[in-house]
């Protein structure tokens, strides 16, 4: 009876464990997008809802403020602001009343109401657009793959930003860089020579099966 060595079936074995690594990473950092996705769509429903109290108080419902100055937060580090624009953020700092009992006047109320509506939905288009690319990538093995690929490339960062280190924002940045795509550019490509290379030894060893078999009988 043919024996294959340990060293034959070694290499195969692990390389076949890190392509599925690859695979199970991939499958969970695209759910997690869609999930992130749909929570930031949550929060910005809930935020032109209280935008809503805050023009109609002039900013002096505290509870609504509070509420829109933590959603804007979270909103913020969604996708960069335009040049031109401010923050969401620095724009609900502007209904601040600052003790003035009357708010912060029908004028300002309506025009940081316009500029934060216009911000709102530049973030909403963003939104359709991943939800759309995302809706499009599911199932996508090619796609789900190479999102594995990408999380392992980008550890370091998913760890700073789960202790607070990193802004979400700052991680997609890095991300979006063309120095991350490169890198993944070199990982895909040694993922492919390596899977060539096993794929050779494996032919290899096979082949080297089927003689000695041919031999034996």
């Amino acid at each position: 009876m043919a024996q294959v060595p340990l060293a034959d079936v070694a290499l195969p074995a692990l390389w076949l464990f890190l392509l599925g690594f690859l695979l199970t990473l991939g499958i969970v950092r695209t759910r997690r997008g869609r999930h992130d996705v749909r929570d930031d769509w949550n929060r910005l429903v809930r935020f032109s809802d209280r935008l809503k109290v805050l023009e109609a108080t002039a900013g002096l419902d505290a509870p609504a403020r509070i509420e829109c100055a933590a959603l804007a937060r979270a909103l913020d580090e969604f996708l960069d602001p335009p040049y031109e624009n401010l923050t969401l953020e620095q724009l609900v700092d502007r209904f601040d009343p600052q003790g003035h009992p009357w708010g912060v006047g029908s004028d300002v109320a309506f025009a940081t109401g316009q500029a934060l509506r216009v911000r709102v939905l530049q973030i909403d288009r963003e939104l359709q657009v991943r939800m759309k690319a995302g809706a499009r990538s599911s199932g996508h093995v090619g796609t789900v793959f190479l999102a594995g690929v990408g999380g392992v490339l980008g550890a370091p960062l998913e760890v700073a930003r789960r202790f607070g280190l990193l802004q979400r924002l700052t991680a997609r940045r890095v991300e979006a860089s063309p120095w991350f795509h490169a890198a993944l550019g070199v990982a895909l490509f040694v993922v492919a020579a390596g899977s060539v290379f096993v794929g050779l030894r494996v032919w290899t060893v096979l082949a080297r099966l089927a003689g000695e078999l041919d031999l034996g009988s």
